[in-house]
């Protein structure tokens, strides 16, 4: 999967020899077992027949000479316990046990065998399998709620992935139908933010709501289903082009299709592919450049019709005419649900209704672009920079 990786990098030999140090390892181990295996049949064999060796050695010594043996003996309706000499006919009868019973018990080592083996795997499976989730539909559960509309409520949240807090005391809140833009520097918690709105964890303290309910009371299916999410790392199913932009809405229509990847200014692409939507993608997409997989995912999501569009860093592997081209299509789509959008350019975000400047997990500024310009703050910095930017670009 990161061939391309190593050979940009030159490091195709290095590779190699952790890989054949590796295999070694491996084999060693592989061949360690196989001594075993090829030790053991051939011992459980050798025992079997040194077992039949002198159980007819001792048997033909008893019949021959007609030593006695204590066994019991059915006289008068009892059993009775009598010095009877060895028959011909009895010592032929324990040998043809002996003998049926031989390939049983060989049988049965080897199933002894497999079961050790199978049982090392099965308690690898079952560190999977009973895995039971963190984030889960709570007991107390809102049934009753089958769609949301889109109100989205931060109040007083904090969170942290281990004892560090990622984010402090986010608040704000946006109404239905409006776009909420968060802007800062890397590592800020921009993502953090969008992951609980997904609930992908629950904050530490304080809640987040929708639709004034507490996130946690609504059925994380129709929660997540009435969201269109569009992630920084922009995964695509080994699949065709089709089935990946359907995989949210499986009974998506080509006129569906169509529309979503005008808005994604992917429908180009689309018509120059020999197969178009069913051209078979590799694997993540590996036939796509990165601006094209970006806009699969955007249409992808835009096909899903969700009440809450949420684009984390969508479009930063596009350039700025078809950012540009991307973000007026987009408005008419926005236009009717809330939508969340995470972007390192002021151009993206400055027709926001309302954008969050985050910094070290806190949010510091707060409202539209121009209002954020005239506070002369970090936006405003940020602001400046990017266009500076443009203007050596330019040159």
């Amino acid at each position: 999967a990161g061939a391309r990786v190593v050979r940009a990098y030159a490091i195709a030999d290095r590779e190699v020899r952790d890989f054949t140090k590796e295999s070694h390892l491996y084999m060693r181990e592989g061949l360690k077992l196989a001594s075993v295996s090829a030790l053991m049949w051939p011992l459980v064999e050798m025992l079997l027949s040194a077992i039949i060796v002198l159980v007819l050695w001792q048997g033909g010594r008893m019949v021959i000479y007609e030593i006695p043996t204590t066994r019991p003996v059915w006289e008068a309706g009892t059993v009775v316990w009598r010095e009877v000499p060895l028959s011909l006919g009895d010592f032929s009868a324990f040998i043809m046990c002996l003998v049926m019973l031989a390939f049983p018990l060989t049988q049965f080592g080897w199933v002894l065998s497999l079961y050790q083996r199978g049982a090392v795997s099965m308690n690898r499976i079952l560190e999977i399998m009973t895995e039971r989730p963190t984030i889960k539909d709570a007991s107390d559960v809102r049934s009753d709620i089958a769609s949301i509309e889109g109100a989205i409520r931060f109040e007083n949240v904090t969170f942290g992935y281990g004892s560090t807090p990622v984010l402090l005391d986010i608040t704000f809140d946006a109404q239905p139908g409006e776009t909420i833009a968060i802007v800062g520097p890397t590592g800020s918690g921009k993502s953090t933010i969008v992951n609980l709105m997904l609930r992908e964890y629950d904050p530490d303290h304080g809640a987040v709501y929708i639709d004034d309910v507490d996130i946690r009371k609504i059925p994380l299916s129709v929660l997540r289903n009435e969201i269109g999410y569009v992630p920084q790392d922009t995964f695509l199913f080994s699949d065709t082009i089709r089935e990946n932009l359907c995989f949210g809405r499986p009974g998506a229509t080509d006129k569906e299709l169509d529309a979503a990847c005008e808005v994604a200014q992917l429908m180009d692409t689309i018509r120059e592919l020999p197969d178009g939507y069913d051209t078979l993608l590799g694997e993540r997409g590996l036939n796509l450049s990165g601006g094209q997989k970006q806009r699969l995912t955007i249409a992808r999501a835009v096909v899903r019709d969700p009440s809450i569009l949420i684009l984390d860093d969508a479009l930063s592997s596009v350039d700025t005419h078809t950012e540009e081209a991307i973000l007026s299509r987009l408005r008419q789509v926005m236009a009717t649900r809330t939508s969340v959008i995470i972007a390192h350019r002021i151009s993206t975000v400055k027709h926001a209704d309302q954008i969050l400047v985050v910094r070290d997990g806190a949010i510091v500024e707060q409202g539209t672009h121009d209002e954020l310009l005239l506070l002369n703050g970090l936006y405003a910095d940020m602001h400046q920079r990017q266009l500076l930017e443009e203007q050596l670009e330019d040159e």
